[in-house]
């Protein structure tokens, strides 16, 4: 008898959800047809993207090999290291220092670190890359290097003047990649001894993790299947607006004009970016993805998606009953 009150309580549940999310999304698409002090879309959504069909859509949450090598060739350069040569520091060289830096005689700790600094990448503040060209390894180099307001968002350090220390410890040469074996294994795992061992652990890590983003993965699924066949002109407004609005924050932030941002990262000014990668910026991975989206909930009638964000709440209510009844 108790069991089947639980049952009957979770069909009302099911009844008034399923209600709920009907009235709902009829709410949401009356109102989205206009709102006001906007302009109505001249377009037609349906002409901009095919939603393609996602009712047979599958997710399999399975590991494969390939997903296995993956990680461990991940794991196997992050192990990398490189043969220790003494020398002086030369433009083009990667190097491993000990560096600590000082504001007004006091250690700044923001600023120190043990790392790899690759000279003349462009990576380090400037002036800090070349300052430690001539550097002998073992040595340390001390020089000054001018720190722009939100580098390091601390306001100890970010406008001032930093001293740095810096203690080159080698200069790297070739790339030692380790080799996947038994010992390999026991080096980085507490777990695992051998390399069948640490392929199945690897097995079952990833799929947690599966399940874990398993949304996330039907989603991409979802939008795999859709088309884009054109980006309307009022998204693509959109999208300029806010990578244009990116650099214009940042020089909000660091204090300087926009013009110096846009100089920071290797363009004449601001008409020079727009006129050299803007166009690539809108539809960027990001960028694309973002818009693909847009149109996609735009594509699916408003009230469905109340109906079935109702059904997905079930679900959920349904898989807590479950624990419930066989407790």
């Amino acid at each position: 008898m108790k069991d089947k009150k639980k049952y009957i309580i979770a069909g009302i549940g099911a009844v008034l959800l399923l209600s709920i999310g009907v009235f709902i999304g009829t709410i949401v698409a009356n109102k989205a047809e206009k709102k006001p002090g906007t302009a109505e879309r001249d377009y037609n959504i349906l002409d901009c993207i095919n939603v393609g069909n996602y009712k047979d859509l599958k997710v399999s949450l399975a590991i494969t090999d390939e997903d296995i090598d993956t990680e461990i060739e991940s794991t196997l350069e992050e192990q990398t290291t490189y043969e220790r040569k003494e020398g002086t520091v030369q433009d083009g060289d990667m190097i491993y220092a000990d560096i600590v830096g000082y504001v007004d005689n006091k250690r700044a700790d923001d600023t120190c670190t043990e790392d790899y600094v690759i000279i003349g990448s462009g990576d380090w503040l400037e002036g800090f890359e070349s300052s430690l060209i001539g550097a002998k390894t073992g040595e340390t180099a001390e020089f000054d290097v001018d720190v722009p307001k939100g580098s390091f968002g601390n306001d100890e350090v970010d406008g001032k003047t930093v001293h740095y220390k810096v203690k080159v410890e080698y200069i790297c040469g070739d790339e030692i990649v380790p080799e996947f074996n038994d010992d390999f294994v026991q080096s980085i795992s507490d777990e695992c001894n051998t390399t069948d061992e640490y392929r199945e652990y690897l097995k079952k890590e990833l799929l947690k993790e599966n399940e874990t983003d398993k949304n996330d993965m039907a989603w991409n699924e979802l939008l795999d299947k859709c088309k884009v066949k054109k980006y309307p002109e009022d998204m693509m407004e959109e999208a300029e607006d806010t990578v244009m609005q990116g650099y214009y924050d940042m020089a909000e932030l660091y204090g300087c004009s926009k013009d110096e941002v846009f100089a920071s990262f290797g363009y004449e000014s601001e008409e020079d970016f727009r006129a050299t990668d803007l166009e690539y910026l809108k539809l960027s991975k990001f960028g694309v993805f973002t818009y693909k989206l847009k149109l996609f909930f735009c594509a699916i009638p408003r009230w469905l998606w109340g109906v079935l964000l109702s059904i997905l709440g079930f679900f959920k209510f349904q898989k807590r009953l479950v624990f419930v009844c066989f407790d």
